[in-house]
C-alpha cells in the first residue's frame, strides 16, 4: 500500500495544480471550466427533478409513479455499466500499458504489484469521474423529490462506489487477457474503433426508433402507462445494474426492503472482481508489459491505403503545402481515435439531417414559417460545424507535439505553416457545411432564394469557424498533450466553443435584420422592405460582414503571434 501511495502522489499532486489559484490566466481557465461543469449539474439536477415531479403528479393517476422512478433508476445504471465497460477496457490499455512514464516508473524500487495497483486506482478514477459526477444530480434529484432521510444519500454513496468496481475489475481483467496475447497498440485501436462502432449503431438504432412517439400528445401519460404496461422487459436481476438499483430504490421511499440483500450482492461482487482482478495480474502484468516493447510488423495493404490517402491530399493542395498535407494525412490515419471518430462524425450528420423531418411536418402544419427554419438550419448547423473544428481541427497545431521546434527550425516560415494547416482543414468542412445545408434544405422544402441564402451562409460559415479553430489552437497550443481528445477539451478548447457561439450568435443577428427584406426583392422584385427598413437592413449587412471579417483575419494574426513567441 505505501508503495502504491507513493506512485500516486506525483498524479495526486499534478491535479492540485491545476485548481490552484494563481496566474490570472489559470484562474479564468478554472471558473470557465467550474460554471460549465456546474451548468451541466444543475441542467441534469433541474430535468431529473422536473420529470419526477412530473410523473408523481399525473402517472401517479394510473399508479405508475414507482414504477416509471425504478425504471429511471434502472435504465440510468444500465447506462452506466454500459459507460464504464468500455471505458475501463480503453482507459486500462492506456494507463496500464501504454503510458509514457511507465519506462521511467519500471526503474523505480517498487514491486510490479505495487504499479500496478497504482495503475488500477488511476484507471478506475480516469474511466469513472464523469459518471460520478454527471450522475449524482440524477440520485440527488431522485432523493429530493422523494424527500428522501439522509441516509439515502449515503446509501446513494455505498452503491455506486461498488457499483463502479466491478466493470472497472472486469475491464482491467479483459485487457490484461488481451494484453498478455496480443500487441497492446493494436489491440488497443482495434477495441477503440469497436467502441465507436457500437455506440454508432446503437445512437442510430435508438434515434430511428423515433421514441417520442411513446408518448401520444393526445392522450399524455396515458399512453405511456398503456405502452408500459403491456412492455414486458426482460430479467435484469443478474446485472450489477439491477443490483444498484434495487439497492437504492426502498431507501428512496425511507423503506429497508431488500435493499440488504441487493447491497451484499453488490459488495459480494465488487470484492470478487478485485480479488480476481489481482490474481489475473500478478500471472498475466509481466507477460503483458513484455509485450508493449515488441516492435509493429509491417502492415502492407494499410500503408498502402495511407500513402495513398497522402498522395491524393497532396494532389488538391498547392505545391507549397504538400509536405504539411501528407504529413497530417499520414497522422491521422495511423491514429485510430482519430479516425474512429468520423464514425461519429457521419451518425451525427444522419442524425442531424433525419430530424428535419419531424421539423418539415411542423412547417406544414403552419406553426412554423420559412424564416424561422432557415435560421434555425443556419444556427444548428454552425453548432455542428463548431464542435467538429473543435475536435478535429483545432488540436491540430498541438498534435505537432514535442517535435514542433523541427518546424520552426525548418526553412518554411510559420505564417506559410499556419496557413498550410487551415488550407488542409478548410475543404472538408466547407463540404461538411454545405452537404449540410443541401440536405436540410431538401427535407425542409425551402423556397429558392432562402435555399441559396442557405448554402452560401452555410459555405460562408464553415470557412470562419475553420479559420477561428486554427487560429484558436495557435494560440493556446498544448504540445504535452497525449492525443487530440485532450487537447479539444482543454482551456483553450472551451475558449473557441464559447467565441464560435457569439461569433454564431453575431452571424445569424445580423441576417435576421436584412434576410426577409432581400427574399422579398429577389422573389417578387418588392422593394418596400428594403426602403422602408433601410437602416435595419443596413446594420444586419454590417453585422454579419464585421463578425465574418473579424473571424477570418484576427485570430491567424495572433496565432501567428503566439508561435512565433512560443
Amino acid at each position: 500500500m505505501s508503495e502504491t501511495l507513493s506512485l500516486l502522489k506525483p498524479k495526486i499532486k499534478s491535479a492540485s495544480r491545476h485548481l490552484q489559484i494563481g496566474k490570472l490566466a489559470a484562474v479564468v481557465r478554472n471558473m470557465v471550466f467550474l460554471s460549465i461543469g456546474a451548468g451541466f449539474w444543475a441542467a441534469t439536477f433541474m430535468l431529473t427533478k422536473w420529470f419526477i415531479g412530473l410523473t408523481r403528479g399525473e402517472a401517479a393517476l394510473v399508479g405508475l409513479a414507482d414504477v416509471l422512478v425504478e425504471k429511471l433508476l434502472a435504465l440510468t445504471f444500465l447506462v452506466f455499466l454500459a459507460i464504464l465497460l468500455f471505458s475501463n477496457v480503453i482507459t486500462a490499455f492506456s494507463t496500464i500499458f501504454l503510458s509514457d512514464d511507465l519506462e521511467l516508473v519500471g526503474q523505480l524500487p517498487v514491486s510490479t504489484m505495487g504499479m500496478f495497483s497504482a495503475r488500477f486506482i488511476e484507471t478506475v478514477f480516469s474511466s469513472s469521474w464523469m459518471v460520478i459526477l454527471f450522475g449524482s444530480p440524477v440520485f440527488i434529484a431522485c432523493g429530493v423529490a422523494y424527500s428522501s432521510p439522509l441516509t439515502y444519500y449515503a446509501w446513494a454513496c455505498i452503491a455506486l462506489f461498488l457499483f463502479i468496481l466491478i466493470p472497472a475489475g472486469i475491464g482491467v481483467m479483459l485487457s490484461l487477457i488481451l494484453a498478455a496475447y496480443f500487441p497492446a497498440r493494436r489491440t488497443h485501436a482495434l477495441l477503440l474503433v469497436v467502441s465507436v462502432a457500437v455506440l454508432v449503431v446503437l445512437f442510430l438504432l435508438f434515434r430511428f426508433l423515433e421514441p417520442e412517439k411513446l408518448i401520444d400528445p393526445a392522450s399524455g401519460f396515458r399512453g405511456l402507462g398503456e405502452f408500459l404496461h403491456s412492455f414486458q422487459s426482460p430479467n435484469q436481476s443478474w446485472l450489477p445494474s439491477y443490483w444498484a438499483a434495487e439497492t437504492l430504490f426502498p431507501r428512496l421511499r425511507g423503506e429497508t426492503g431488500r435493499s440488504w440483500s441487493y447491497l451484499a450482492a453488490l459488495a459480494g461482487w465488487a470484492a470478487g472482481v478485485t480479488l480476481c482482478t489481482n490474481l489475473l495480474a500478478r500471472a498475466l502484468y509481466k507477460k503483458g508489459l513484455s509485450k508493449t516493447k515488441e516492435g509493429n510488423r509491417s502492415r502492407p495493404f494499410a500503408s498502402f491505403f495511407v500513402d495513398t490517402a497522402a498522395r491524393s491530399a497532396a494532389r488538391l493542395t498547392p505545391r507549397i503545402f504538400r509536405p504539411i498535407a501528407r504529413k497530417d494525412v499520414k497522422t491521422f490515419f495511423r491514429d485510430a481515435s482519430q479516425w474512429s471518430q468520423v464514425l461519429l462524425l457521419g451518425a451525427l450528420i444522419a442524425i442531424y439531417i433525419f430530424n428535419f423531418k419531424s421539423f418539415k411536418a411542423v412547417k406544414i402544419s403552419g406553426m412554423l414559417g420559412d424564416y424561422f427554419l432557415y435560421f434555425l438550419n443556419l444556427g444548428l448547423g454552425g453548432f455542428v460545424i463548431a464542435a467538429v473544428a473543435v475536435r478535429f481541427v483545432y488540436p491540430s497545431i498541438s498534435l505537432e507535439g514535442k517535435a514542433f521546434w523541427v518546424i520552426k527550425t525548418a526553412p518554411i516560415r510559420l505564417n506559410t505553416f499556419l496557413r498550410g494547416k487551415l488550407f488542409i482543414s478548410i475543404l472538408p468542412l466547407v463540404a461538411l457545411g454545405a452537404g449540410l445545408s443541401l440536405g436540410s434544405g431538401l427535407m425542409l422544402e425551402l423556397n429558392p432564394v432562402l435555399f441559396v441564402f442557405s448554402m452560401i451562409s452555410s459555405v460562408a460559415l464553415a470557412t470562419s469557424l475553420t479559420v477561428l479553430a486554427v487560429g484558436i489552437g495557435a494560440m493556446y497550443p498544448a504540445f504535452d498533450a497525449e492525443n487530440a481528445a485532450k487537447v479539444a477539451g482543454s482551456f483553450g478548447g472551451v475558449v473557441y466553443m464559447i467565441l464560435a457561439g457569439g461569433y454564431l450568435v453575431l452571424f445569424i443577428a445580423g441576417q435576421v435584420l436584412f434576410v426577409p427584406a432581400l427574399c422579398l426583392y429577389f422573389e417578387k422584385g418588392d422593394t418596400s422592405m428594403l426602403l422602408a427598413d433601410g437602416l435595419k437592413t443596413a446594420i444586419g449587412i454590417c453585422m454579419m460582414l464585421l463578425s465574418l471579417a473579424l473571424s477570418l483575419t484576427l485570430p491567424m494574426k495572433l496565432g501567428i503571434k503566439k508561435l512565433h513567441a512560443s
